[in-house]
């Protein structure tokens, strides 16, 4: 029960991450919306991944850029809970 319900908060910080510095990173970085989600997906699965291990998450938005954005979070915590 503890896993399902990490799992949904996580999502949901997930979600939150993405909507706030998705736009901050695109602007600064002068790349596209869909990218900088993944940069953050990544920045996230890295912390996450370091600290408390492989994370699985989802993607509350039904874009196939948020999904592959989701893949580089899962991915990337992965990578760095092996550190």
């Amino acid at each position: 029960m503890e896993s399902i319900l990490f799992f949904i908060i996580f999502s949901g910080i997930w979600a939150v991450a993405d909507a706030v510095f998705a736009p901050i990173i695109s602007s600064l970085l002068g790349i596209s919306e869909d990218l900088s989600e993944c940069v953050v997906g990544i920045i996230l699965g890295v912390f996450t991944g370091y600290f408390f291990g492989p994370v699985i998450a989802f993607s509350l938005e039904q874009k196939a850029s948020s999904w592959i954005a989701t893949i580089c979070l899962i991915v990337s915590s992965f990578v760095a809970s092996s550190f």
